[in-house]
């Protein structure tokens, strides 16, 4: 998971506390470029005009993420756009995305497209992963697929996105504004939808236990709510299997061992070259990341691993990981205890 700061101005930084909070888990902390109706418009042209223009924002957003230390950018262009200035977005999303992998740990860094206005320069949201807004996701880290998706998109979003599949983030609105499986208590079940399919989740509005209405049955106590519904949330994002290949999951604790270390009493596997769902948190030594993941479950067909730590190695993926309760298809080696 990731914090991302969010408001309806035009640049968005993360509170320190949420950046500290975050990192301290090894979680990416995004700031927030929205553009919305007439003013949005009129600030597109200034800022995608040209080619130089994109390129000088871009440079900008990078420094302003240098300077509060944070990780990255969702960018969200929520009004129509002339269509000369597409060409120009675009080179703005490579350049942002470039300038970051500059300025974040590489385990870190993440430009986020929100699927909004089209290549088309229209402002439709397509709620899947299309022709119409495939050359934003292709043009930085990922996409946010807006939340009005059906029972079947996640199925036609993996095959469209392909080995990028896990750059997907299904959006899922807390307050169940139009959202599959209704928001609320019942957000468990869009996650396991996007996760059956080895997609990611995006969750919007995540107050929603404190200012949402939870219904009568609900406990007067907002901290009840609140654990309930992210406890609900965790239980979805259990291991499902993938594809017919092994899949692991389950929310990191936070902390991390040595890499290759054993826990006590975990049953003893060795997995070589097998597709995995994987969760964990990243450091830096020598300036080079290091990725040690701790995972609450794995499950090899269908029989649960409890507390395995292992190390994973990314192939193909362009020097591109995912970091702390990301998932990410990874080729890994469980090396079970002894045999290190």
């Amino acid at each position: 998971m990731r914090t991302a700061g969010h408001s309806h101005r035009l640049v968005t930084i993360p509170p320190v506390g949420w950046v500290n909070a975050a990192h301290t888990h090894g979680v990416p902390a995004l700031g927030t470029l929205i553009t919305e109706w007439e003013a949005g418009a009129a600030a597109c042209r200034q800022l995608f005009g040209t080619a130089a223009a994109a390129e000088a924002a871009a440079a900008q957003l990078a420094r302003i993420a240098a300077h509060y230390g944070f990780d990255g950018w969702i960018v969200n262009i929520e009004n129509e756009m002339e269509l000369e200035h597409i060409p120009h977005l675009l080179h703005f999303l490579r350049v942002l995305t470039e300038r970051m992998r500059q300025v974040a740990p590489a385990c870190r860094h993440r430009v986020i497209w929100y699927d909004a206005v089209t290549t088309e320069g229209k402002l439709r949201w397509q709620n899947t992963l299309n022709s119409l807004n495939r050359p934003f996701f292709d043009a930085c880290d990922a996409i946010w697929v807006n939340y009005t998706w059906r029972r079947g998109t996640p199925a036609a979003v993996r095959k469209e996105a392909g080995p990028r599949a896990a750059d997907v983030y299904m959006g899922v609105d807390c307050f169940g504004r139009g959202t599959y499986g209704g928001g609320g208590f019942r957000c468990n079940t869009a996650l396991r939808a996007c996760l059956a399919q080895g997609l990611s989740a995006a969750l919007f509005a995540t107050a929603w236990p404190y200012e949402g209405d939870c219904g009568p049955s609900a406990s007067p106590c907002w901290l009840e709510r609140d654990a309930l519904f992210w406890g609900r949330i965790e239980r979805a994002w259990e291991a499902l299997p993938l594809g017919g290949s092994a899949s692991a999951a389950g929310m990191s604790s936070g902390s991390s061992s040595s890499a290759g270390g054993a826990v006590e009493g975990a049953r003893s596997v060795q997995l070589v070259g097998v597709d995995l769902l994987v969760r964990g948190s990243c450091r830096e030594e020598e300036g080079s990341p290091s990725f040690e993941l701790h995972l609450g479950e794995l499950c090899i067909e269908q029989a649960p691993l409890d507390a395995v730590q292992f190390t994973v190695q990314p192939e193909g993926c362009n020097g591109r990981v995912q970091c702390l309760q990301e998932a990410a298809h990874m080729t890994a080696v469980l090396q079970p205890p002894g045999n290190s």
